[in-house]
């Protein structure tokens, strides 16, 4: 794969806490994190263009499924608890 490169402009006092951690290759952090963000871009931009009907039921089903996941940590948190 072709890769192309960009320049970064770090302030001093990141820079000096990155260099502590020398084993970190920060261009692939910043690669992944670019990625990252792209990725999140391109979704919000499909999920803009749908039909109101279907973005209205992506949002419950998104809501839902946020709020099965608060009440399993929920029940999983209290279960712990109850077994100390």
């Amino acid at each position: 794969m072709k890769m192309g490169n960009l320049t970064l402009a770090i302030p001093e006092d990141i820079l000096k806490r990155m260099k502590k951690f020398k084993e970190i290759k920060w261009s692939e952090v910043a690669r992944q994190r670019i990625i990252e963000h792209l990725e999140a871009l391109e979704l919000l931009e499909k999920i803009s263009n749908l039909p109101e009907e279907e973005a209205v039921k992506l949002g419950l089903d998104i809501h839902h499924q946020e709020k099965n996941d608060v009440w399993i940590r929920w029940k999983k948190e209290n279960i712990e608890n109850e077994l100390r």
